[in-house]
């Protein structure tokens, strides 16, 4: 049983090591994409706002809108795929 386990944790290292690195990348890719989205999310917010007053155009600021949701849509996919490979590799070094 002793043997099967230490085997069981030889194989299983790459895989963590795998994970980590994977969850080291996502990571930094969701903290300097939440960086840009404030300002991303500031222009389109003045947009709205000026696109609703100026030009009282409200096809357009539907458009920002949708814009702007898909940008929170693309933050949490991202956080959801980071929050997966932790919970992944916490398994993995519970075991």
């Amino acid at each position: 049983m002793i043997i099967i386990k230490a085997l069981a944790k030889v194989l299983l290292f790459p895989i963590w090591l795998i994970l980590t690195a994977l969850w080291l990348v996502m990571k930094a890719i969701v903290s300097v994409y939440s960086f840009l989205r404030i300002f991303i999310g500031t222009g389109l917010t003045l947009l709205i706002i000026g696109t609703a007053i100026c030009y009282q155009d409200w096809i357009q600021v539907i458009f920002l809108g949708a814009i702007f949701g898909f940008l929170f849509l693309i933050m949490a996919a991202g956080t959801f795929i980071e929050v997966v490979l932790d919970n992944m590799r916490q398994e993995i070094l519970d075991m």
